[in-house]
């Protein structure tokens, strides 16, 4: 009932092909895990066909809902377990120490804006993928930009409000 599941009973019906291999996932929007597992099936990523697979996929979830709710759950402390380990990360690649007060992540869906916030951090959305600005804002996103193509506007959105 992992992801691999889900995305394999998405991929049949949007494609006509059995999924044998799923594009690495490791910090990637669902947009690029998509068109790269069709590339590896030698299909063309087309808008159309990477919105049908999203279509699919997402009707897979509705599926599983039930299931997810009555097994699932978040475990104590995972949360905080977590964003603790991301941050050590982050101080050992960096060199410079990261905390909550001083974490800031750049998301571009609601569910990302919620983790952002369970690990403490400010979140700053950008409405470039499928998620709208409202949706994002909705999500409790501290800021939300429409893009990313104005350097000094992301600078100052990362930099200005740090805790």
């Amino acid at each position: 009932m992992g992801a691999t599941v889900d995305c394999a009973e998405a991929f049949r019906p949007a494609t006509g092909q059995v999924m044998r291999q799923l594009a690495d996932m490791t910090g990637r929007t669902e947009r690029a895990i998509a068109a790269d597992t069709l590339r590896l099936h030698h299909i063309e990523a087309s808008d159309e066909l990477l919105h049908t697979f999203g279509l699919a996929l997402a009707e897979s979830f509705l599926t599983f809902e039930a299931e997810i709710r009555r097994r699932g759950g978040v475990l104590d402390g995972a949360a905080e377990a977590l964003a603790r380990l991301a941050q050590e990360r982050a101080t050992a690649n960096y060199g410079h120490p990261f905390a909550a007060e001083n974490t800031v992540l750049i998301e571009d869906t609601p569910n990302d804006v919620l983790a952002g916030h369970l690990g403490g951090a400010r979140v700053v959305a950008v409405a470039t993928g499928s998620c709208s600005a409202e949706m994002l804002r909705e999500a409790g996103a501290e800021l939300v930009l429409t893009d990313l193509g104005d350097t000094r506007a992301v600078v100052r959105a990362i930099l200005d409000d740090v805790r």
